[in-house]
């Protein structure tokens, strides 16, 4: 099954169908970074957000965080890579591991993502807002925010959970009252 298919099988919630499909996607190419993150996304997804939807019988947090170890070693200088696992650290340290130890790892991520691509404001605008009070910088994440809104739309726009999921929720971040 290629990816695009995998990713109609999210869009219409047959999540125990989209990880098998995965697991025979990877088999087949497990080096290939596209695959890997709609993968790494949809195990964080089953395992934050779908509740009750998703039965395979595996360890999802086990799972996720091999696949956050295996990212490491094959994506480490792919900014995309820092920054979707940075991300999904960020909001859910405690399912990685120790949380602080966690909280430190994604903003270290988020910070290797922002460096890779500096000129990408989604990841500066993540970066920023990961960090307790946006790192004393206010000004400039209301100015990467101001920047992001055409981004988003047009960097998230296919179909899948990964897409779906940041296209509405970056989106919902708001200028910072100064």
């Amino acid at each position: 099954m290629k990816l695009k298919e995998i990713l109609e099988l999210e869009e219409n919630q047959e999540y125990n169908a989209a990880y098998y499909a995965y697991q025979e996607l990877l088999y087949e190419n497990d080096k290939d970074f596209e695959s890997w993150k709609h993968y790494f996304f949809f195990l964080w997804y089953m395992l934050d957000v779908v509740e009750g939807q998703f039965t395979v019988d595996i360890n999802l947090k086990n799972t996720l965080v091999v696949e956050l170890k295996k990212g490491q070693k094959l994506y480490d200088d792919i900014p995309e890579f820092n920054f979707i696992a940075g991300y999904a650290i960020s909001i859910v340290p405690y399912e990685f591991g120790n949380c602080t130890k966690y909280e430190m790892k994604a903003i270290e991520l988020l910070e290797k993502a922002s460096s890779l691509e500096p000129e990408n404001p989604i990841y500066k605008m993540i970066l920023l807002g990961a960090q307790w009070d946006f790192g004393g910088q206010e000004n400039c994440y209301n100015e990467v925010c101001a920047k992001t809104k055409q981004i988003i739309f047009q960097t998230y726009n296919g179909k899948g959970l990964i897409n779906k999921y940041f296209h509405t929720i970056l989106n919902r971040y708001e200028e910072v009252l100064i």
